[in-house]
């Protein structure tokens, strides 16, 4: 069997997974299934039929076992004992295209739907044959098929072939160790695009978490050894301070787009000042020859002409020459092999190109005796006086914008990548479980509204949790009385004195006081909170469960003060779910303070607000226990209590709190002025 030379997740992403593990015409399969009798009867059944099979307890622990083996195929149920078998197959799908067969009791239509647009290959049923099995096992193998060969990765003269684990520069064999070519690897498949070092270090070192952020900038470095090049002069590794790295075609690379910048402003600036030099000399050389053609127009004698030109040629730095008819030369020295253009016995000036490269501009002087000329020789030197200079400052100018720009970009990206990385290193946190950690909401309008976003969902998803908590604790509360009655009426069976009829009469009783709690609590959980329930007589309610109590209270030696108005009182909270609040109130002060403490209870009208009807029970001790804190209390409270830190109101008063909230009341709880405690019930 061939070495495999990348493992784990980084070498099972689709469309990229290595070798399998298996036998040679054996088909492995993973099982992934919480019940140990189903687990054991699989693995026996698959491996009657020919089939490789093993077997994990929890999500988890298949998923290591799926990344390590390389099975062909994998059963999976969805409800596992540490994770939902929906979010596993989501982990399976991301990073490997292994048919998933889903083996689950869930038969609704939406959950089936889900899950197999999660990526689930086939749904089966439980319950369901061995047979059946084993056919839709063949059939899901049947379409899976082979593997496509992967085809190399080319960037710019690099060339990255997977499959034979070869990376050629300019077809040169690069010599990289496992990591540094799944490193490149992974760079090569996002050409152009920036890969942080933690999508890195989970594609590459199968760490999905994260870990030593100098691992990859060790191989990095190492990496950039091999390509030939350097951090400071990158060719194909292009490193974004704050974020990560890109590898890019040097022949493409955007980078370079700066030059190209540059050139575009300043190239036709130059052009346009060197034109604008050259005509400018002409323009003053055509300007002194018609200057002089004017005054000579007038002379006769050459004396004269030649004490013209000179008198020119000493006050300007361009040389004049008077062609006269006959070829005779006055002024400035002229080539010989310079012949008189055949225009300038036309009415209008010429210029020629000198033999040094300067020019010549010719200025044609018509009299009544001879056509003759003038000539003004323009130097090569003034015809780009200046330009050299000029054009550096203008490359100059133009880099010193585009640094500009550079940093301003940069700058500005920061802002926006800093609160990004913040916002990402708090939701990290947030998935591993610290509920406290906060984001700074900071960086655009966006930006910032996407911290605080983030933030509210995380104290929303803390109210949740405690919420459950709380549920959790109900159902104990609410579960304890029946089960203790159920139990011991099972113990008293041993008791021959009891007849079955009787022992049948008492644990029918029992069962129906369970199954009673059990559709109450499920009717609370399935009701939104401010949910209107079933509306009940408050007054009733009280009286009943006080006269219960009654019996308890008097062999403490208590005394009650109640007050209860005569006539009906309805709020909106069920019959039994009222009862359970009033128990709760009685019962802290039953458990919570010694025997003789006093106790009373007030049925009161508020006025016509939207909790109109306070209940109140009060007691002289300030004995809680310390499980809640209790709100302070100057008098009835109008709003949801906000708990101190130093003191509780225990269980009970927990669950009276989340039946008002259910109804839309509040409970208020807290030490009164006399040193006593004070629970105050307010309903709608």
């Amino acid at each position: 069997m061939p070495s495999v030379h990348k493992s784990g997740l980084a070498g099972y992403r689709a469309g990229q997974a290595g070798p399998r593990t298996t036998l040679a015409g054996v088909t492995s399969v993973v099982i992934v299934e919480d019940d140990a009798q189903i687990r054991s009867a699989l693995v026996r059944s698959l491996a009657q039929r020919g089939y490789g099979a093993r077997a994990s307890a929890s999500g988890l622990a298949g998923l290591t076992m799926i990344v390590d083996s390389r099975p062909d195929v994998v059963l999976l149920d969805l409800g596992l004992p540490d994770i939902d078998g929906e979010d596993l197959l989501r982990m399976i799908r991301a990073v490997s295209t292994i048919p998933v067969v889903v083996i689950t009791a869930r038969d609704a239509d939406d959950q089936v739907v889900r899950t197999l647009d999660a990526g689930a290959d086939d749904y089966v049923v439980k319950p369901f044959s061995a047979a059946q099995l084993a056919a839709r096992l063949r059939a899901v193998l049947r379409r899976s098929g082979p593997e496509e060969a992967e085809e190399a990765l080319i960037v710019g003269a690099l060339r990255i072939d997977r499959a034979r684990r070869v990376a050629t520069l300019n077809g040169r064999d690069l010599d990289l160790s496992r990591k540094e070519f799944d490193l490149l690897h992974a760079l090569a498949a996002r050409q152009g695009r920036v890969v942080t070092k933690r999508q890195l270090l989970a594609d590459v070192w199968e760490q999905p978490y994260g870990g030593p952020d100098n691992t990859v900038d060790v191989h990095l470095s190492w990496l950039r050894k091999k390509l030939g090049e350097s951090a400071s002069q990158p060719r194909y590794l292009c490193t974004v301070h704050g974020v990560g790295v890109r590898l890019v075609d040097p022949d493409c690379d955007g980078d370079r787009e700066h030059g190209t910048v540059i050139l575009v402003f300043c190239v036709p600036l130059a052009l346009y000042v060197r034109t604008n030099v050259y005509d400018r000399a002409v323009d003053a050389a055509e300007l002194q020859a018609r200057s002089l053609a004017a005054e000579l127009t007038t002379i006769r004698d050459k004396p004269g002409i030649a004490r013209i030109v000179r008198q020119a040629n000493s006050a300007a730095s361009a040389g004049a020459t008077a062609y006269l008819s006959g070829g005779v030369r006055i002024g400035a020295p002229i080539w010989p092999a310079v012949k008189v253009p055949a225009a300038i016995f036309s009415e209008h000036a010429v210029t020629t190109v000198a033999p040094d490269g300067g020019r010549l501009v010719w200025e044609p002087v018509h009299d009544q005796v001879a056509a003759w000329a003038v000539v003004v020789r323009v130097l090569p030197g003034k015809l780009t006086e200046g330009v050299t200079r000029t054009c550096v400052l203008l490359f100059g100018g133009g880099a010193l914008l585009v640094l500009l720009a550079v940093a301003l970009a940069d700058r500005l990206g920061r802002s926006i990548v800093g609160p990004l990385q913040d916002l990402v290193t708090v939701t990290n946190r947030l998935r591993d479980g610290d509920l406290a950690s906060r984001a700074r909401p900071a960086g655009p309008y966006e930006v910032a509204e996407v911290g605080a976003a983030v933030n509210e969902l995380a104290a929303r998803i803390g109210g949740l949790l405690e919420n459950a908590r709380l549920a959790a604790a109900d159902l104990g509360h609410r579960l304890r009385t029946p089960l203790t009655a159920l139990r011991l009426d099972a113990e008293g069976l041993a008791d021959d004195s009891l007849t079955v009829e009787v022992a049948r009469t008492r644990l029918q009783a029992d069962l129906d006081g369970l199954e009673q709690a059990v559709d109450q609590l499920i009717k609370q959980a399935r009701e939104a909170p401010g949910q209107a329930s079933a509306r009940s007589d408050l007054a009733a309610a009280a009286r009943d469960r006080l006269a219960f109590w009654s019996v308890l209270a008097k062999s403490q030696c208590r005394t009650a003060d109640v007050r209860l108005p005569s006539c009906r009182v309805d709020v909106r909270i069920g019959r039994d779910e009222l009862d359970a609040a009033i128990d709760a109130l009685l019962s802290n002060v039953f458990v919570h303070t010694p025997e003789g403490t006093s106790f009373s209870v007030t049925l009161s009208r508020n006025g016509d607000g939207p909790q109109p009807w306070s209940f109140t029970v009060e007691n002289d001790s300030p004995a809680v226990p310390d499980s809640q804190p209790p709100a302070e209390l100057g008098g009835a409270p109008t709003g949801r209590s906000q708990p101190a830190r130093t003191r509780g109101t225990g269980l009970g008063l927990d669950i009276v709190r989340r039946t008002a909230e259910r109804a839309g009341g509040t409970l208020g709880a807290g030490p009164t002025s006399a040193g006593g405690f004070r629970a105050v019930l307010m309903v709608p």
